[in-house]
């Protein structure tokens, strides 16, 4: 009968033998780990460099490998929702960022605003405002955090600014002048949010333009005006005498705004009958680019409400449109049906710019743009 004392041994040796075989075990995950976060990272940098030189495909397969390698590792899933939206997938985006929302729900602002780009209505509203206060939230650990270094001498890392919480709330602002114009709630909540703007960005020329929008919506036409000037002084240098004064210390030759913004000032200029300022904005902006269907259109629409004084630049914009819109195949029929509803309400006539001598702003030699697709005539385009 084997004693007591030697049972104990080969359960020692036993127990030992385990445990060196779970430590190999570990160490052999560890590196494998460790292998697979030298590739994420690397993957992650690779898809940052193709975006830098707009190499979209390959941006996306590098993103996907990341993900192959890492299905829940949230930046790899962000990377990959990111391309996605770069390249117009936007559907195949928002299952990405609503992926990584429900993985790292509670930090990275950035997935919420783009998933309240990609809703509507209170669905919306909810994604910007998760966002918003996250960001908040960030921006607070931030400066605490910044004054630590700052009383270490240490440099402050960059992060959220305040002209990112208040481009936030002026998103939200967005969804209740428009999707939730109905709500109850939404003149109230609607003005908080751009108060919230002005707080954390005086100079923010997208909040006095929404602000400019809201007094609109409540017929306050002289303050809205007064809005919509302040937000212009804020990035537009006028070329002639519009009645808008410049800050200097903000407004840029570029302006600090994007296209799509200063089209909708000009439709709100448009609303307040400020007609030299529009037609200001809107050649600036057919300089810059002239295939963009609105920008032709509102040139056409801004001279039509003026009479029939300038009945042939409203020709000459309002053709000009029809011919783009054949150019590029535009495939949404109402703007062009309603130039030609134009068009055929003036009649046949002159189409040219020489009645805008008192719009300084406008270029004097400009021309026919060459637009045409093929060599029908003006006259064809016109029902």
């Amino acid at each position: 009968m084997e004693s007591g004392g030697g049972k104990s041994r080969r359960r020692h040796r036993k127990k030992a033998k385990n445990t060196k075989q779970k430590a190999e075990e570990m160490e052999v995950e560890c590196k494998e780990n460790s292998s697979k976060q030298i590739n994420v990272d690397e993957l992650l940098q690779n898809v940052e460099q193709y975006l830098d030189v707009f190499d979209m495909q390959a941006a996306e397969c590098e993103a996907k490998k990341a993900v192959g390698i890492a299905p829940m590792d949230f930046r790899c899933i962000e990377a990959l929702a990111n391309v996605l939206s770069e390249m117009g997938k936007y559907e195949d985006a928002f299952e990405m960022y609503q992926k990584s929302a429900e993985i790292n729900p509670e930090s990275g602002f950035s997935k919420y605003m783009y998933l309240g780009q990609m809703s509507s209505g209170v669905e919306s509203l909810q994604y910007y405002t998760k966002g918003v206060d996250l960001m908040v939230k960030e921006h607070e650990k931030q400066k605490s955090e910044d004054g630590l270094s700052a009383a270490s001498q240490l440099p402050p890392e960059d992060g959220i600014t305040d002209t990112d919480i208040s481009a936030g709330y002026c998103a939200m602002a967005e969804v209740y002048l428009t999707d939730l114009c109905q709500d109850d709630t939404a003149e109230h909540k609607c003005k908080e949010c751009i108060d919230n703007a002005l707080t954390y960005n005086p100079k923010s020329a997208e909040a006095y333009q929404l602000l400019a929008s809201y007094e609109i919506s409540k017929d306050n036409l002289e303050e809205a005006t007064a809005s919509m000037k302040k937000a212009m002084s804020l990035w537009h240098i006028p070329s002639s005498d519009t009645g808008v004064e410049s800050d200097p210390d903000e407004s840029q030759q570029v302006p600090s705004v994007s296209y799509e913004n200063r089209i909708q000032a000009s439709k709100i200029l448009i609303e307040l009958s400020e007609y030299k300022l529009c037609d200001d904005v809107l050649q600036r902006l057919l300089l810059e680019c002239d295939e963009f269907v609105d920008v032709w259109y509102l040139l056409g629409w801004l001279y039509h409400l003026q009479g029939e004084n300038y009945a042939p630049a409203c020709r000459y914009y309002l053709q000009n449109l029809l011919k783009l819109c054949k150019k590029i195949s535009y495939d949404d029929p109402v703007i062009p049906t309603h130039a030609e509803e134009l068009l055929q309400e003036l009649g046949k006539g002159p189409a040219h710019l020489d009645c805008l001598d008192d719009y300084s702003s406008c270029d004097e030699d400009q021309s026919d743009v060459d637009l045409d697709s093929d060599d029908d005539d003006d006259d064809d385009m016109v029902s």
